[in-house]
């Protein structure tokens, strides 16, 4: 239990140190929360089959091959049209699912500039985030193997007859990788237009997409990006306050220990 907690408190500390806001454009939105673990990475992986997909990656080969072949292929014969979609009931709450993704993100990746037309510069990008993402989800599976719940690996239908939607596969996940899961989650394939991370030295990093600023919209997204800024600055001092009131009462307690001693 004590190396829960101090595990809890070194990752409060380490998300404290950085703050960051991203202002994203979305075609719509349902407002619901993150569902359990496993059902957000489902979602995930579905999101990301469909965005390669739409950039003309053969997804299916990639599933429908085995794990040896879809590691040792060439790149090229994966990039045709798409037979067919991908079958939903392939994708699972596994490391094995993420994987596959991983390669075809990055056969898109590798291929890109060989393509007739070629990715556009905003598919690339995407291919890379999903490729980075698909890592930090592997990695996840690493540290928490009974994530993927025991014998055939979860897909949505049998997700979905879990009594408890396979929340309790997720019950010892750390407070970092329940993060990032959300993280990635929450962003999805959706196009990032600006970014703000602000380092509690003081260090400021603003991006913009270049193509945003001549969009007749572009001053009614920075002043909500701005928005965004006060409202998570106002909440971080607020935390760190809290953080120091914490610390300061410990002191005082490990004082007075001292002194009666």
């Amino acid at each position: 239990m004590a190396d829960g907690i101090d595990g809890f408190i070194r990752d409060l500390k380490r998300n404290l140190l950085t703050l960051e806001v991203n202002t994203i454009l979305k075609d719509n939105m349902t407002a619901e929360p993150m569902p359990s673990v496993p059902h957000a990475l489902l979602d995930v992986a579905g999101e990301y089959t469909q965005a390669l997909e739409g950039m003309g990656v053969n997804v299916d080969r990639f599933f429908t091959a085995a794990a040896g072949d879809a590691r040792t292929v060439d790149v090229s014969p994966w990039l045709t049209a798409a037979d067919r979609c991908v079958d939903p009931d392939a994708l699972t709450v596994s490391r094995d699912t993420f994987d596959r993704l991983r390669r075809a993100a990055k056969a898109a990746m590798v291929a890109g500039g060989r393509r007739l037309p070629p990715l556009d510069s905003s598919s690339l990008v995407m291919a890379s985030r999903i490729c980075n993402n698909c890592d930090a989800i592997k990695a996840v599976f690493d540290r928490t193997p009974a994530l993927a719940g025991t014998g055939t690996p979860l897909n949505r239908a049998a997700l979905v007859g879990e009594t408890d939607g396979g929340a309790r596969f997720a019950a010892d996940l750390p407070g970092a990788d329940y993060l990032t899961v959300r993280k990635i989650w929450e962003v999805g394939v959706e196009d990032v237009v600006m970014q703000t991370v602000i380092q509690l030295d003081g260090d400021v990093v603003t991006r913009i997409r270049e193509a945003h600023l001549r969009d007749p919209g572009a001053p009614t997204l920075m002043a909500l990006h701005e928005l965004g800024i006060k409202v998570s600055v106002g909440t971080w001092r607020h935390l760190l306050d809290i953080v120091q009131e914490v610390a300061e009462g410990a002191l005082g307690a490990f004082r007075k220990v001292l002194t009666r001693s």
